[in-house]
């Protein structure tokens, strides 16, 4: 039996999301779909805590909104859709952000697979949208946290890239954290253990991706026909 990683219950955010009860167990990589508007990114901001929403999380048994800032920033992780940076911070230091670049092998690896060595000494603002994506990513493995929010993490990204962050996402979910990430393609749904359908500000299902592409909801929130894309699940 999993370990549940994440209690939320009755989040909210106000006109974007109803309130909603949502466990999530360690070790699990979920997609988050739904039309434009549909209420991913609030249900990921909620979770995070971010805008004052309503309902209480547990993360690890503990109530996200009594925890020191220091001891979220340690046990979640948040990525935000927008890349822009403004800031003229070297990567190497905004990477340090997260933790010691090669603190441990696994910090290496991270900068080694994302293939951040060249960049370390580059301005972060002089960065390609897709190269920023993969270091903001870089940044939250680097610290390891046991929740991972990740909004749009594969937007901007080559399909080398989507393939290699995906790869990157289902190890981090099998060393024992929780992945949340909001998707827009669909091709890559089958790579997923758990998928929430968003629609109108809240979970309409919740299920095997396989399940949920062959449902009368996909049908019916996507607009088209059950099952047209269950082949995407291999």
């Amino acid at each position: 039996m999993s370990t549940l990683l994440v209690d939320a219950e009755a989040i909210s955010l106000r006109q974007r999301l109803s309130p909603t009860n949502l466990s999530i167990p360690a070790g699990s990589l979920t997609a988050i779909i739904g039309p434009n508007g549909s209420g991913k990114t609030s249900l990921l901001r909620a979770l995070a805590r971010i805008e004052r929403p309503g309902g209480r999380v547990r993360l690890d048994g503990k109530d996200l909104d009594h925890q020191p800032p220091a001891w979220r920033a340690a046990r979640l992780g948040f990525l935000p859709a927008g890349r822009e940076i403004t800031w003229a911070i070297p990567v190497r230091d905004l990477l340090a952000l997260g933790g010691n670049v090669f603190a441990s092998p696994r910090q290496a690896e991270v900068v080694e697979h994302l293939e951040l060595g060249p960049l370390l000494d580059r301005p972060v603002d002089r960065l390609s949208t897709g190269e920023r994506s993969r270091v903001l990513l870089g940044r939250l493995l680097l610290a390891q946290p046991a929740l991972l929010l990740l909004d749009e993490p594969l937007s901007h990204l080559d399909p080398y890239w989507v393939l290699w962050v995906l790869k990157m996402l289902r190890e981090t979910a099998q060393g024992g954290a929780g992945v949340l990430v909001t998707l827009h393609d669909l091709h890559q749904i089958g790579r997923f253990d758990r998928v929430l359908v968003m629609e109108n500000g809240r979970i309409a299902d919740d299920g095997s991706p396989r399940d949920v592409l062959t449902s009368p909801v996909f049908e019916r929130v996507f607009r088209v026909p059950a099952g047209a894309v269950a082949d995407l699940c291999g």
